[in-house]
């Protein structure tokens, strides 16, 4: 099957046919569904363009159309659009599954082409980021191997007021089903860790028996690691692909990856194994060319060696902090982390925290098999100390009901979903170890937290807040919070993988205090 051709699915008594349609090869014959008595069966038609290897895909039933994303380049969308119109049945519903360029792009294409369908996403938070996405691509977001974004995608702006309303033109679904205009069913999955994207939807069609992982799935193509994507991610990434493996093996589905060709439920076991090997390499590569050599290696058949992996190894090698430096974090938390890098100065409770809470509280999820709210926990993560600073503590006020009670101060009007702020408030009143968290957020938020007092960081966290000029707190106050924290915290970890944690944590801090106090007589020359 070419680049930018067309093959048709039909589910023939269990069995996956690849049809090619004359569009692709021209002179061969045009097969037909199967005859039914009923009704037509459900068909799905792959669109592979040429542009970035990316698919997108195109419902049937005999009486409507629904199709799953765009495309990157217009001319590539209105190729897609003379497909569907060439099927002469009406276009429903133009699902967007999530908010990169190289599925949303063809939506102005699209409005124009098909005025009556409506433009769809499963949740908010993917309305959210194709335009957010669109704001970064339309403000110097674009690689050398991507161009800028498409002028009619241009966002509608005071000084641009003829540009692509999102607001209106994009619709959020108001149920996790997509029902075909004259049967069938398309069932929308948003449940998923932030991974390739920071929300995406996963459809599965019960008519099909086919599973389309938008791009948790790539096939034959190098995964795209670039921009926002940290090594967080990656690892969030691994475990969503076990998770989808599981989840799916008794249905045993036709799997259509996002960039690259169908499968089946062996796609899960190299993809696995692909991100197992980028995040070995980049860790060990000393420039990014370097990472590539030794991943087109290691994968030597793998489309887009010269986009995706190229600028995947540009962005992890070497390789950063897990939660900052990704150049397409824009909106409300480019704002967070920037107010606290500005605000939040502190060797105990500042930025420095603030990142490992973030990064350990997801770590833990992960090996817990939870899913969390990533913006719920960002915001609290980054934000749980804010009262500990003179900006906002309130004498006689805990700081973390303080910072609970006033963090809509600075979450409001900054982009942040505003419906999740009082998760946010939950998950920072309760951060403290002597608490109790009540949602998933708050567990891990409170744990990690818990965690970072304790082991080499806890020490440091602590030896760094004793007064250098010999006032209070000195070396044995600090010895004594050292001391509290051994005897306090560990028992106050209450997820299965902080628990799991907390011994060796637990075991450096006692073996540093013992290590101190013989080395000062019991502490009396320190």
């Amino acid at each position: 099957m070419s680049p930018g051709g067309i093959a048709r699915a039909v589910l023939r008594s269990g069995a996956l046919v690849l049809l090619m349609s004359a569009a692709t090869a021209p002179g061969a014959s045009s097969a037909a569904p199967p005859p039914v008595a009923a009704r037509h069966p459900m068909t799905v038609t792959v669109y592979k363009g040429d542009f970035a290897t990316v698919n997108s895909f195109i419902f049937s039933n005999g009486r409507s159309l629904v199709v799953m994303d765009v495309q990157r380049k217009a001319a590539e969308a209105r190729k897609l659009a003379a497909a569907i119109k060439a099927m002469k049945l009406p276009l429903t519903h133009i699902l967007i599954s999530h908010g990169h360029t190289d599925h949303f792009t063809g939506m102005a294409v699209f409005r124009e082409a098909f005025p009556d369908a409506r433009i769809v996403v499963a949740n908010q938070d993917i309305k959210a980021d194709i335009e957010r996405y669109a704001v970064y691509m339309d403000s110097g977001g674009e690689t050398g191997a991507e161009p800028p974004l498409d002028p009619a995608l241009k966002p509608k702006t005071a000084a641009h007021p003829d540009g692509f309303d999102y607001d209106r033109n994009i619709e959020v679904l108001a149920s996790p089903t997509l029902e075909m205009v004259g049967g069938g069913t398309l069932q929308l999955d948003t449940d998923h860790m932030r991974a390739e994207a920071p929300h995406i939807t996963t459809v599965y069609s019960p008519d099909l028996n086919a599973l389309f992982l938008s791009d948790l799935g790539y096939n034959g193509v190098h995964f795209w690691m670039g921009d926002d994507i940290s090594r967080a991610d990656l690892l969030d990434w691994r475990a969503e692909l076990l998770r989808m493996k599981a989840r799916y093996a008794r249905l045993n589905p036709i799997v259509y990856p996002g960039h690259g060709d169908p499968s089946d439920m062996r796609i899960f076991d190299p993809s696995v194994r692909y991100i197992d090997d980028f995040l070995r390499v980049t860790a060990a590569a000393k420039t990014p060319e370097e990472a590539m050599a030794k991943m087109v290696a290691l994968y030597p058949g793998y489309k887009q060696a010269d986009f995706f992996l190229k600028y995947s190894a540009m962005e992890h090698v070497p390789v950063r902090p897990t939660t900052v430096g990704h150049r397409a974090e824009t909106g409300w938390r480019a704002k967070v982390r920037a107010l606290a890098a500005a605000e939040f100065r502190n060797p105990a409770w500042g930025y420095s925290h603030s990142a490992r809470d973030y990064a350990l509280a997801r770590q833990l999820a992960r090996a817990d098999g939870v899913r969390l709210d990533d913006d719920v926990l960002f915001a609290a993560a980054w934000l749980h100390d804010m009262a500990a600073f003179p900006k906002w503590e309130a004498a006689g006020v805990d700081h973390a009901d303080r910072a609970a009670d006033t963090v809509d101060t600075i979450l409001k009007g900054s982009g942040f979903p505003e419906g999740k702020i009082d998760a946010v408030r939950a998950a920072i009143r309760t951060h403290m170890f002597d608490r109790d968290p009540r949602t998933p957020e708050a567990l891990y938020l409170h744990d990690a937290d818990a965690l970072d007092w304790l082991g080499a960081v806890g020490v440091a966290r602590v030896m760094a807040l004793a007064d250098a000029q010999g006032g209070k707190p000195h070396g044995p106050d600090v010895v004594k919070m050292l001391e509290d924290n051994l005897a306090k915290v560990p028992a106050r970890v209450l997820s299965p993988a902080g628990k799991a944690l907390t011994p060796g944590r637990k075991a450096e801090l006692d073996a540093f205090l013992r290590q101190l106090k013989a080395e000062t007589e019991d502490l009396a020359t320190l």
